[in-house]
């Protein structure tokens, strides 16, 4: 999964990526990605994209961050839906901003 944000004052780019690995780690992951609304209607769940866009109003928020985030899961038969959002930094919710924080974590060790 990766993480990009981009925006700020100083319209600085940053990726970060992390990766599961184990059992126990690919629960964790999917617990926190099953609570992320990638869709706009949070009632439905989807993996075709483009999943989870919010438009960002830079006129209101000139100087905010907007996360793009995506994520490739393998399923038992090979494939490999991928969901994406992207989400403005003032729309981000508890699950999202949790999610790209452990993203982010992950990526510095």
């Amino acid at each position: 999964m990766s993480v990009a944000r981009s925006g700020g004052f100083a319209g600085l780019n940053r990726i970060w990526t992390a990766e599961a690995s184990g059992d126990a780690d690919v629960g964790a992951w999917c617990t926190l990605l099953d609570e992320c609304s990638w869709e706009s209607d949070p009632g439905t769940h989807s993996t075709d994209p483009p999943v989870g866009s919010i438009p960002v109003d830079e006129s209101t928020a000139p100087d905010r961050f907007t996360y793009r985030i995506s994520v490739s899961t393998s399923t038992d038969d090979g494939a490999q839906p991928e969901r994406r959002a992207v989400v403005a930094e003032s729309d981000l919710t508890d699950s999202w901003r949790e999610l790209i924080d452990r993203v982010k974590s992950a990526t510095s060790q």
